[in-house]
């Protein structure tokens, strides 16, 4: 049996037999070895390893008609014969094949990348990662004037031709900073 057969050929079983994948052995691609493998799971495919890309269209390469020898006589060459898998003998064909590169060994994640992945505290005013503007004291007075007659926030940044996020958040700062100096 002939195991350098470089193309696996996965379809429907019978009788639909629809193409689903076509896997290079010789440089398949890892990401699609795990699809091809819930694939084949869900359509209950079936597996062809040939020399040819689709082995149904494939003229494959057969001895010579011999009278004296009828079993043998047109037989496909052993050289070129396709290996057919059933699912389960697909599945456990393709399982080791979803290892990561040449070696087949599972990536290993670092330590600090895994810390990286846990969920980081909701932003608030102190701890958020921006540059504050510098707004004087007495645009924010002024911010505070106009707020206080009921007008909005972008109105107030329009007036004061700065941006209203600007405007709001060294109002929120000052208020803040008033909080944390009252406690204390």
């Amino acid at each position: 049996m002939n195991t350098n057969l470089p193309y696996l050929f996965i379809c429907t079983p019978a009788p639909s037999l629809k193409f689903l994948y076509l896997v290079d052995l010789s440089k398949p691609r890892i990401r699609n070895i795990v699809e091809i493998i819930d694939d084949v799971e869900y359509f209950q495919a079936i597996g062809i390893q040939s020399n040819y890309k689709n082995p149904f269209k494939a003229s494959f390469i057969r001895n010579a008609e011999n009278s004296a020898d009828k079993l043998s006589s047109g037989a496909i060459k052993s050289h070129d014969r396709p290996i057919t898998y059933s699912n389960k003998e697909l599945l456990e064909f393709l399982e080791p094949r979803k290892g990561r590169g040449k070696d087949n060994r599972p990536r290993k994640v670092h330590q600090n990348s895994l810390n990286n992945l846990k969920k980081h505290p909701d932003w608030t005013c102190e701890s958020r990662p921006s540059k504050p503007k510098k707004i004087s004291d007495e645009l924010v007075d002024k911010a505070i004037q106009l707020k206080s007659q009921g007008m909005t926030w972008r109105k107030i940044g329009d007036k004061l031709q700065l941006n209203f996020q600007s405007v709001r958040t060294a109002i929120n700062r000052r208020n803040i900073q008033a909080d944390s100096g009252s406690q204390s």
